[in-house]
């Protein structure tokens, strides 16, 4: 699509057609899907890629200042799910940065505090404010619905919908048997659905800790055979009044097809707290009432008899906050007011006199906001000295900053960000953006009509002198 504007009248031309025309969207289903069994990357945020797509949330809106007319299927651009194709696994844009493809897929809002999607075979499962109104007239929509729509962006379905108001929701997806579930933890309860039946599972209401196991990648064909991906773990206070000297808690497992319950271990003196779990390994503080009382992180494989396995202490020393990196042996980065530490093979080396809280990483780069603005650091080729190596994301004129550690998202591939775009008329949204290889954002979207930002001017002596670069319309 060129858009050389030789007029006022062309540039209103040009901002319609990119409008109409990059972004599609077809009532009957969209064509050209990816394969049932094609791998998905990146499950569970603000952006999926299935085969050759990328699926993505055109944007962010804050639900406590929507209308009950502002989420309406078929009505919804910005902050619903498109999708572009790429090429060799390339978002492909044009000299001016938009997209040179995009289709419209779910037109529901699911850019918003509680947004996120997962793709599982042909469908895509995503949450969305509730917007029913409450006997007093007051619109729900802090309440999450989640839904499941094909993958044609046909045959919307809404699956539960929270029973109070949510901003932090934690949930995910497990495929059992065929059966696909959503785990969620909302209103003090572990909730599990079962998608086929549109039905509650179990709730477990005495949890005191829990760890969901989050799989961004997925295949058809994957053989899940872990303890994880049958059960979800969870902790809660002994209850039996007999165990009158008992100071620790229990460790329990609920199994996501059928809701029962097991407990693992109940202990006299420990505190169990989960952390995290992946597919073979769970992380957990536990704290001796009777000793020291510290609160240590500790790891240990997961086999079906709980019993059977030692825990490795992964550090003497406690910390604020912990980064479990998933890779490396116990690899974590942990950090408190006097620093921050990379802990590996239960070895703490002190990084950085600063804390730097790690929100995500991709690859082997970690990344933290500070001041609003988003660094990262190499873990395996900026430490080589006290003071860890930090880069700087955002290499523009005006550094965009980040209020939000919700606007971003991480996987092995890029990391997205929300940033705000004004338009010609002075309204400024927030629209998806990705981190290039130099470090810069750039957008990955579909403007509104009214949101397209004003197109900047060119030198005079563009297109005169081969040293004067085109300045391109959004990035």
């Amino acid at each position: 699509m060129k858009k050389k504007l030789l007029s006022l009248l062309i540039l209103c031309i040009m901002a319609v057609s990119i409008f109409f025309t990059g972004c599609s969207c077809s009532k009957e289903g969209l064509k050209d899907n990816p394969a049932t069994d094609a791998n998905v990357i990146s499950n569970g945020g603000l952006t999926v890629v299935k085969g050759d797509y990328l699926y993505y949330i055109n944007g962010y809106s804050d639900e406590t200042t929507l209308t009950k007319d502002d989420n309406i299927y078929g009505k919804v651009e910005h902050s619903a799910i498109y999708r572009t194709k790429l090429v060799d696994g390339q978002i492909q844009k044009d000299k001016d940065g938009f997209l040179e493809n995009t289709d419209l897929v779910v037109s529901k809002v699911a850019g918003f505090s509680n947004g996120g999607f997962y793709i599982i075979d042909d469908f895509i499962y995503y949450t969305t404010p509730y917007m029913n109104l409450d006997r007093d007239g007051v619109l729900q929509s802090s309440r999450v619905e989640f839904h499941r729509i094909n993958i044609n962006g046909t045959d919307d379905k809404t699956l539960y919908t929270t029973s109070k108001n949510e901003d932090n929701l934690e949930w995910t997806i497990y495929k059992i048997d065929g059966v696909v579930y959503i785990a969620t933890y909302v209103d003090s309860k572990i909730i599990i659905v079962n998608t086929n039946t549109q039905k509650v599972v179990t709730e477990i209401a005495n949890s005191t800790s829990h760890a969901f196991l989050y799989e961004t990648d997925y295949n058809t064909n994957m053989t899940k055979n872990s303890e994880m991906h049958k059960y979800i773990y969870f902790t809660r206070a002994i209850s039996d009044s007999n165990l009158t000297g008992f100071k620790g808690n229990e460790v329990c497992k609920v199994n996501i097809q059928t809701g029962d319950v097991t407990m693992l271990e109940r202990s006299a003196t420990f505190t169990f707290e989960l952390k995290q779990v992946s597919a073979s390994k769970v992380y957990y503080f536990k704290t001796n009432s009777s000793i020291s009382g510290l609160k240590l992180l500790f790891v240990r494989e997961l086999t079906d008899n709980w019993n059977n396995v030692t825990d490795v202490k992964i550090s003497n020393v406690v910390y604020s906050n912990y980064y479990i990196c998933n890779f490396g042996d116990n690899l974590v980065i942990a950090d408190d007011s006097n620093g921050t530490y990379l802990i590996e093979n239960g070895v703490s080396t002190k990084i950085s006199s600063a804390q730097k809280t790690i929100l995500g990483m991709s690859g082997n780069k970690a990344y933290y906001l500070n001041s609003q603005v988003l660094y990262y650091f190499d873990v395996r080729n900026d430490i080589t000295s006290d003071e860890v190596t930090v880069h700087t994301v955002g290499k523009t004129d005006n550094k965009r900053t980040i209020d939000n550690s919700k606007y971003l998202d991480f996987d092995n591939q890029r990391v997205y960000v929300y940033c705000d775009y004004t338009s010609k008329s002075g309204v400024t949204n927030k629209y998806l953006n990705y981190i290039d290889s130099e470090d810069k954002e750039r957008f990955v979207g579909c403007f509104e009509k009214n949101d397209i930002p004003a197109q900047p001017d060119q030198a005079e002596d563009y297109g005169k002198d081969p040293d004067v670069k085109y300045v391109p319309w959004i990035d």
